[in-house]
């Protein structure tokens, strides 16, 4: 963002007709700090002291600032562009699904050797126990299995879609339990 006459005039028709435009809170404010620091001669370093935020944070607004478009300071998606899609078959998930409904102990490696010695197919212990973490195979009466399932019950009620890897943790930390 230039510091002009030009910017300080379309900034302050912005902040004029802010209620109108059905700005956010946080664009607002974004709006107020760009209006405080063309009213002190541009001085970034007393703008993000006077609002309390770093220079970082100033500077990333500050690069996606258009002061011809007021929406240039709403939150963007931080959602990624692009997810993997998950590359496992659906016919192994349910081998995999009838292995574990079958022997609710047996661990990954020994349904990977299985798919192997029994249907020839080529899968890592890794790719195996993504599965069944991703799905939810755990049917044993063992107190890691109750504890897992719960887990897995409790995501799914969180979000309609299914959980993605690593994300056990964060509902760990909303259930209050940790897993061990």
């Amino acid at each position: 963002m230039t510091y002009n006459t030009h910017t300080r005039q379309l900034v302050e028709n912005l902040r004029r007709r802010a209620k109108n435009l059905e700005l956010s809170s946080g664009a607002k404010l974004r709006l107020s700090w760009f209006a405080y620091a063309l009213d002190h001669a541009g001085n970034i370093s007393l703008t993000c002291k006077h609002f309390g935020i770093s220079r970082s944070t100033y500077h990333r607004w500050a690069g996606r600032f258009d002061p011809e478009n007021a929406r240039s300071l709403e939150e963007q998606s931080k959602r990624p562009h692009r997810t993997r899609k998950e590359e496992t078959p659906a016919f192994v998930i349910e081998l995999i699904r009838f292995c574990r409904l079958e022997h609710p102990t047996m661990s990954k490696d020994a349904i990977a050797r299985r798919l192997l010695e029994e249907h020839g197919l080529l899968f890592s212990a890794s790719t195996v126990g993504r599965v069944i973490a991703r799905h939810g195979f755990f049917f044993a009466s063992t107190k890691s299995h109750r504890l897992k399932r719960m887990i897995f019950e409790a995501a799914q009620t969180f979000s309609p879609t299914p959980r993605k890897r690593g994300s056990i943790h964060s509902i760990e930390n909303q259930l209050g339990i940790f897993a061990s």
